[in-house]
């Protein structure tokens, strides 16, 4: 399964230097394939996740289409002349020869291989974590010392500080039910303004998503915060060593 997950991130990894739309399909995906992942281990079927997992993304396609289409005209510049296909096609098999224009897919692979090797390693320690924290934090563009991920860091510890107020008893249905959409409404709201909060509070709500509802122990959370530190000084690593590389070459 390790090794399926890392064919399948390097794989969306090189996919997306076709172009704009494949970068953003494919980085949406490299995230929610580490997640889904997680998920899958902690279900007792896990092909039943399909079901749910289809259903949301079909209503939130609908939702993204109903306010789109209800949304008031404005007039659009004019439309830029587009690349053709068999250019695309030249550019991105060119992109595969150059270190700078590969280098998302080379940062990826290693990061991914490093996390998933620790998960093999030690599987009772939730160590996929790290690997998520890899898909969160490593962009395209290279930054030798991203800013998010000291943001990531500080954000997730706040997290399990807030998951701790929550997490330690089963949750009745109300109110399981409310602090999953306050967390969905505080999240989506944080993302576009600060991403230290939007971590604050989107890791509560991945990890009862991934512990499907069930009361996490202050053993998962301590794994996972440190998952998460490891998975940043690791990403810090490798694009301070492929920057240096590439100053080289």
């Amino acid at each position: 399964a390790d090794m399926g997950l890392w064919g399948a991130t390097t794989l969306a990894a090189v996919i997306g230097n076709f172009d704009r739309i494949a970068a953003i399909v494919t980085g949406r995906f490299i995230v929610f394939v580490v997640i889904l992942t997680e998920m899958a281990r902690q279900a007792h079927h896990p092909h039943a996740l399909v079901v749910p997992v289809m259903t949301g993304g079909i209503t939130a396609a609908c939702l993204i289409s109903i306010r789109a289409a209800g949304a008031p005209a404005a007039p659009l510049p004019p439309p830029l002349p587009g690349i053709g296909l068999r250019a695309k096609l030249r550019r991105w098999g060119r992109s595969c020869r150059s270190l700078s224009a590969c280098q998302f897919p080379l940062r990826l692979s290693v990061l991914m291989a490093l996390t998933l090797a620790m998960d093999v390693l030690w599987p009772e320690r939730h160590v996929l974590w790290a690997a998520l924290t890899v898909a969160l934090l490593c962009r395209r563009p290279l930054e030798p010392v991203p800013i998010r991920a000291s943001q990531r860091a500080l954000g997730a510890s706040l997290g399990v500080l807030l998951s701790c107020l929550f997490l330690f008893h089963a949750p009745s249905g109300g109110a399981f039910i409310v602090f999953l959409a306050g967390l969905g409404i505080a999240s989506m709201v944080a993302r576009k303004h600060n991403y230290m909060l939007y971590s604050m509070v989107a890791t509560p709500l991945i990890m009862v998503l991934v512990g499907g509802g069930k009361p996490i122990g202050e053993a998962i959370l301590v794994d996972r915060l440190v998952s998460t530190i490891v998975g940043a000084a690791l990403l810090v690593a490798v694009n301070v060593v492929v920057a240096k590389m590439m100053k080289i070459l």
